[in-house]
């Protein structure tokens, strides 16, 4: 499997249509919500696994940056 597929400890994909997380982007091998498909894969961002509180008062993934 390729790097980009499998998402990096800490991280994990997340549909940006719907909201649905998996750590494999294609959504076959690793643990993902039910109902992850194409249309996930095709709109998923690799964000960190722990949402964050943001000032609005909303929890988000928050973008993955590898070299922070």
């Amino acid at each position: 499997m390729s790097r980009e597929r499998m998402a990096p400890e800490g991280a994990i994909w997340v549909c940006a249509a719907c909201g649905k997380t998996s750590k494999d982007l294609y959504g076959i091998n690793e643990p993902h919500d039910c109902g992850w498909d194409e249309s996930c894969m095709m709109n998923a961002i690799l964000c960190y696994e722990e949402k964050v509180l943001y000032p609005d008062g909303i929890m988000k993934y928050k973008p993955y940056e590898p070299f922070e």
